[in-house]
């Protein structure tokens, strides 16, 4: 996935700025340190989470499937999207207590809004006049 091959340098600083998160959420894991609060292209937790639950009101379609009309990019975030999604559940299984409680909520939910942050990336990149289908949700 090479976004300047596409024309888009704001794609590519988008994927620096994510970069740069992921490499922060590690320390945090490797120190043991709260993942500490954190802003994603200009978005809180708050409202990665809003965006992604309601993209109608935010992009005016409703929640979509991947589908290869979306293009390049779209497929491409959606493959980090479910890759991130998968070390989400990964983390979820990793990070429990004798109980089987979770030790570090913090990192699976900062996992879930990368995640909702590559599904809300996906509606800014979709090409022109595309028209998502509905996903039935």
């Amino acid at each position: 996935m090479v976004g300047w091959q596409f024309g888009h340098q704001k794609f590519v600083d988008e994927l620096q700025e994510i970069l740069d998160f992921t490499r922060r959420l590690l320390s945090w894991e490797i120190r043991g340190q709260e993942v500490e609060e954190f802003n994603l292209l200009g978005l809180n937790a708050a409202a990665l989470r809003e965006r992604s639950h309601d993209p109608m009101k935010f992009f005016g379609h409703r929640h979509m499937l991947a589908d290869y009309k979306m293009g390049p990019l779209c497929i491409a975030l959606n493959t980090r999207r479910a890759l991130v999604r998968e070390v989400e559940l990964a983390a979820a299984t990793a990070f429990k207590d004798a109980s089987g409680g979770p030790t570090r909520d913090d990192i699976i939910r900062a996992l879930n809004r990368l995640s909702s942050l590559f599904y809300i990336m996906m509606f800014d990149y979709l090409p022109e006049g595309f028209e998502p289908a509905s996903s039935g949700i």
